[in-house]
């Protein structure tokens, strides 16, 4: 009698076999202890590895990326219907038209070797996610602008309140911005807020990708390319959950960064109150002292009023959206 011959499962069968997982995670009763194990021993990502070595058409990475972002904590801090987006037409200016705005608005800055930096960048790799693949924001290296990142971040606000497009329509609720009341995200803060969050966050954290960047830069160049995005890849996510939902390359952005941006882009991104507002995951602060760094820092469009003002990182709103960054 002939022996059956076992044929390998098909496509149809592993990909159903990865929902079914995926599906059975809140169910499993694992004790707090079991599923932090598997968090830092990374069980499922090695297990997909497995599956895409023998079957590299089995999985379909974006719905599983989804899936897996449906189950990944804070869900509850995310609105599905928000509908608010950039003015109509959405016109984008080159990174030499926002390096000529940044070099009007802040003195001293070394720009030599600025287009090897977006050659380098881009060979790197980028993310498909971010506001333009082939020209890049320009932000200057806060080290470059101020003493301090507060300091950096005060002199780019002063400069956005006198802008073109903002000039009389600025409004700081957030005036007393002082050392001890602003934090950058750092790598410790990382740790910590992985600890308190119960959950491991994947994404660089601000500080560190500031110090990559100049790590790779490849002269003094003191002025940035950035490839990002303002809101639209995390719309209707709390600061918290858009946290959470980084990529490995993502970092957020600041109150530094985003100033920067809307200088040079501010046009095309936010002047009405039917635009997305800006959430700035890059930086927690807190209105008082002895207080917790529990809240963010956002730009939004009250009436005819442009706002500077800030909120709880759990606290999800429609018509806002985090602002971050790609880098490899």
């Amino acid at each position: 009698m002939s022996q059956m011959t076992q044929q390998e499962a098909t496509t149809g069968q592993i990909t159903k076999l990865g929902v079914r997982v995926l599906e059975a995670i809140p169910t499993i009763g694992l004790t707090k202890d079991q599923a932090q194990l598997h968090i830092e021993r990374d069980v499922l990502t090695k297990v997909v590895e497995i599956v895409l070595q023998g079957h590299p058409d089995a999985v379909n990475l974006v719905k599983l990326q989804e899936m897996v972002g449906s189950y990944l904590p804070f869900r509850e801090e995310e609105l599905d219907d928000s509908e608010f987006g950039y003015p109509e037409g959405f016109p984008k200016k080159t990174w030499r038209e926002r390096l000529y705005i940044i070099q009007q608005n802040f003195g001293g800055l070394n720009t030599s070797g600025i287009e090897g930096f977006i050659e380098k960048l881009v060979q790197r790799g980028l993310d498909e996610w971010v506001d333009d693949l082939t020209d890049p924001f320009v932000i200057p290296d806060w080290q470059a602008i101020g003493e301090t990142y507060v300091e950096a971040t005060v002199k780019a606000w002063d400069r956005l309140a006198e802008s073109l497009v903002y000039k009389g329509r600025f409004y700081n609720y957030r005036q007393r911005l002082t050392q001890d009341r602003i934090k950058l995200v750092y790598t410790n803060l990382y740790h910590q807020l992985s600890r308190e969050w119960g959950y491991q966050l994947k994404g660089i954290p601000t500080a560190a990708a500031h110090d990559r960047l100049r790590e790779l830069r490849p002269t003094p160049v003191t002025v940035w390319p950035v490839f990002a995005q303002t809101g639209l890849r995390h719309r209707g996510r709390s600061v918290r959950r858009a946290h959470v939902c980084f990529s490995d390359t993502e970092w957020g952005l600041g109150p530094f960064e985003v100033a920067c941006i809307l200088l040079t882009d501010g046009e095309d991104r936010l002047t009405a109150y039917e635009h997305l507002g800006i959430d700035l995951p890059g930086a927690f602060y807190i209105p008082e002292a002895d207080h917790a760094f529990d809240r963010a820092f956002c730009f939004r469009f009250n009436g005819d009023l442009f706002e500077y003002d800030g909120h709880w990182l759990d606290y999800p709103r429609q018509k806002f959206g985090s602002a971050s960054a790609s880098l490899r």
